[in-house]
């Protein structure tokens, strides 16, 4: 039995005690003040703890099992990609989130971050370094590409507003050198209830491989 199932029995056993207690006292209450009889102490005790049973088993259900997740907000990205040639030594690429609310609720991002990495070209001895600083201490980590550029973007509240069911496009524009090849975009929606607006804070993200195919 792991560590946090036997929490949430312990937790699950003090809160149906707790509500049992509360049970017992209100129809200890109800006795003193009003007299009710036997049959009718033992019928409310049972009513009691039928609706306590129904609120313990619904907060486990919602913890474990996660029945009402398709409540929580959910964005389903998806990238259209596209570049041409600018002047003799540039290479304009156009990147377009497709932001699908798959979730039930309406949701409104407040921050987002499109990031422009190179996969290629690059030589074999970075492309070595970058795998063994992928694992440090047997934990596997995003590979730190070569960044070409970064947009950040920030909208006021309500500004952008994504109901159930709604796809909505975000483009961002980058500019590079005509020598990179192939591209990585990653495009990361952060969630607006979240505390905080790091990576590692709740949000939604994607990622795109992108071949730059230079002209003959």
């Amino acid at each position: 039995m792991s560590k946090n199932l036997r929490k949430d029995i312990a937790v699950a056993l003090i809160t149906v005690m707790g509500f049992v207690a509360f049970a017992v006292g209100v129809i200890w209450v109800l006795n003193v003040a009003l007299g009710i009889g036997a049959v009718a102490s033992v019928q409310l005790f049972q009513a009691i703890s039928t609706v306590t049973l129904i609120v313990v088993g619904g907060i486990m259900a919602y913890r474990k099992l996660q029945i009402f997740r398709d409540f929580e907000p959910h964005l389903t990205i998806t990238h259209d990609v596209s570049h041409r040639f600018i002047g003799d030594q540039y290479v304009h690429i156009l990147v377009t989130a497709n932001l699908y609310n798959s979730s039930k609720v309406v949701i409104r991002p407040r921050k987002s971050l499109f990031l422009l990495l190179q996969l290629s070209p690059i030589d074999d001895d970075e492309v070595e370094r970058l795998y063994k600083d992928t694992f440090i201490d047997q934990i596997e980590r995003d590979v730190q590409w070569p960044l070409l550029d970064q947009i950040v973007r920030t909208w006021g509240e309500n500004k952008l507003i994504i109901e159930p069911g709604e796809t909505h496009k975000e483009t961002r524009e980058f500019i590079v050198y005509k020598a990179a090849e192939t591209v990585m975009v990653k495009s990361f929606f952060y969630n607006p209830d979240a505390s905080n607006n790091s990576l590692d804070s709740p949000g939604w993200g994607t990622a795109s491989v992108y071949d730059i195919i230079l002209d003959d």
